[in-house]
């Protein structure tokens, strides 16, 4: 019966992941953000566990032997390969610019073990290889957590501060439970077959999506609408902005990429990009979505 409440959750959690990634997608293209990119790559690491989980679990339950394992095998070394990138990759690029290119080759290195350990532990159908790949996951993702608090003061837009923080708190929280239903699985009589359902792994996704469509509804599409409306002779005042960066920034909120702008302002896509350069180090933005917000949140402070 449990498992059946699970199936439930699970197929609520994906209707969640589908509705944040289709948003995340819509503020890459829109915004062009490698931090949107980097969280979206995340979700859909979780995502694909996941639902390669739905793959072991729903056969297993109905009765139907081993459940679908190439299903399974292929998601689950997929998911372990994304999610192992994206959430460390994630964390970098929220808290610090400079060492991202650092930063890559390392992170690269420790997901591409962890899919080595997930193929290697699937051919020989061993619990125990598999499990290494998990711990090898988890542990990206708790040191992910711990560095994004550590250096929290790095994020500048406060929304998305607190959001970090509590999802690296959650994260930090929900790993080392996670690490024990691995062993725990590993342990069980027929693990390919069991149904064992990952709760947590389960609670953890519904929660984090759901916060995220609050959030990107909130910040992302609830901004780009007031941005017209707050930039107003305050907000160029404080900020010091020139008629024509007010041009652009109007055409940022709209979507509009640096050579869309620069055909309706009659300017080379290179003076777009100084315009912006300027308009971010005026602003104290990193990327267009924090310049969105930081407009937005001046006009409410004032």
């Amino acid at each position: 019966m449990m498992e059946r409440y699970w199936i439930t959750g699970a197929f609520l959690t994906c209707l969640f992941g589908a509705g944040v990634a289709t948003l995340l997608l819509h503020a890459f293209l829109r915004f062009h953000s490698r931090i949107v990119m980097a969280y979206l790559i995340a979700v859909v690491g979780g995502m694909l566990l996941l639902i390669a989980e739905v793959f072991r679990i729903v056969p297993a339950i109905r009765f139907l032997g081993d459940g679908n394992l190439y299903g399974y095998m292929v998601l689950s070394i997929i998911g372990t390969g994304v999610i192992t990138f994206g959430i460390p990759n994630l964390a970098v690029e929220l808290t610090t610019q400079d060492s991202y290119l650092h930063s890559r080759p390392s992170i690269l290195a420790v997901s591409l073990a962890a899919v080595f350990f997930m193929v290697y532990g699937m051919y020989l159908r061993f619990p125990v290889v598999i499990v290494i790949s998990g711990i090898i996951g988890a542990a990206a993702a708790w040191f992910a957590g711990i560095f994004v608090l550590v250096r929290r003061n790095q994020i500048l837009d406060q929304r998305i501060r607190r959001f970090a923080c509590l999802i690296a708190i959650a994260c930090i929280a929900t790993i080392p439970l996670e690490i024990l239903r691995l062993y725990l699985w590993n342990r069980s009589t027929n693990p390919f077959g069991d149904s064992f359902p990952p709760y947590l792994l389960l609670i953890f996704l519904f929660l984090v999506n759901g916060a995220t469509l609050i959030l990107s509804s909130r910040s992302l599409i609830r901004n780009a609408k007031k941005v017209a409306n707050e930039l107003d002779s305050d907000a160029i005042s404080m900020f010091d902005i020139t008629p024509r960066e007010c041009e652009i920034i109007l055409y940022i909120s709209r979507g509009y990429s640096n050579e869309e702008i620069a055909s309706r302002l009659f300017i080379s896509t290179s003076t777009v990009k100084n315009h912006i350069y300027h308009i971010y180090q005026k602003i104290g933005a990193r990327n267009r979505i924090e310049l969105l917000n930081s407009i937005v949140n001046s006009a409410d402070s004032a």
